[in-house]
């Protein structure tokens, strides 16, 4: 009998293990759904576009410890964006938002899965919940007319100019200036000489175009070491129609002197002129209109030009 009672205990105790065991197992693991997505799968992303995915995930932990990820895959399972470590589960149950950052490849699909990590073994990782975005192939946008017009625009160096002193030359080079050259003529223009300061200084105007972006630059008579910038604009401001589908740049400057600025200001009127002694700017808009931009008691007047 006493063997019969110890045969008992060793077959009670194992049931109470593997009791024990098979409790312990069935607290791991757990389950999770995605409540919503950012973006949503319909529409379909684009190759190329830069995505913030937001996922609002619930979840029920079946154990003491666990992790959560967002795992974004091509339809071949390659992973896309930089790998991050799940997020830790503080809670048995509740809601996380999961975000993933990534800018989508040239693929057909991409996977999203909710990757669920409970208790020490690995064997208790398994994808909890799926969405399957499909991919549209990049949009490749046809040229802009007005941008391709603005990269055709002429743009003459420094050097095509023999009339100019060689110390701005070499200012305009270091300055990186070119040019630019309006549609109407085939001559070099847009340098000019006038005494825009008072009368007997010989002073140089220059369209410096940089950037396709065009400054007026005044040389004060003809020194490099004082120069203003008057006027700076975009190249692209000054396109327009020239007939057809051409598109021609508009942006010229000339010298007029107190006749001219006085003709126009009795034919169209605008703000009163100071006492005119020496020469102005005309900065016009070819074919369409112009302004004249006279210095004053060391101040640049916009003044009436054509209409």
């Amino acid at each position: 009998m006493k063997t019969n009672n110890n045969f008992v205990l060793v077959v009670s105790l194992l049931v109470a293990l593997c009791l024990a065991g098979c409790s312990s197992e069935t607290n791991k693991g757990g389950s999770a759904k995605i409540i919503s997505i950012t973006p949503e799968p319909v529409p379909a992303l684009c190759v190329g576009q830069k995505v913030n995915m937001s996922a609002v995930v619930e979840y029920t932990l079946n154990g003491k410890q666990g992790k959560i990820d967002l795992a974004v895959q091509t339809k071949d399972g390659k992973s896309v964006g930089a790998l991050k470590e799940p997020s830790w589960l503080e809670k048995s149950s509740g809601v996380i938002t999961l975000l993933k950052s990534f800018e989508v490849p040239d693929t057909t699909e991409l996977h999203i899965r909710i990757t669920m990590y409970a208790g020490e073994s690995s064997s208790m990782t398994k994808i909890v919940d799926t969405r399957v975005y499909n991919i549209a192939p990049r949009v490749i946008e046809p040229p802009n007319v007005w941008d391709v017009a603005n990269s055709k625009v002429k743009r003459l160096l420094p050097s095509a100019f023999p009339e100019l002193p060689i110390s701005i030359k070499e200012d305009l080079s270091e300055r990186q200036c070119t040019v630019p050259q309006t549609f109407a003529s085939t001559q070099p223009h847009n340098v000019i000489q006038g005494e825009f300061a008072q009368k007997g200084q010989k002073d140089w105007a220059v369209l410096c175009s940089t950037g396709q972006v065009s400054t007026i630059l005044i040389f004060w008579g003809g020194s490099t070491k004082e120069v203003s910038s008057i006027y700076s604009s975009l190249d692209r401001s000054y396109l327009q129609g020239i007939g057809g589908d051409e598109i021609g740049y508009s942006q010229e400057i000339f010298t007029v002197g107190r006749e001219h600025i006085l003709e126009h200001y009795k034919a169209h009127g605008g703000p009163t002129p100071p006492p005119i002694d020496h020469d102005g700017i005309e900065h016009s808009f070819v074919e369409k209109a112009s302004t004249v931009l006279y210095y004053h008691k060391k101040e640049w007047l916009s003044l009436t030009g054509a209409d």
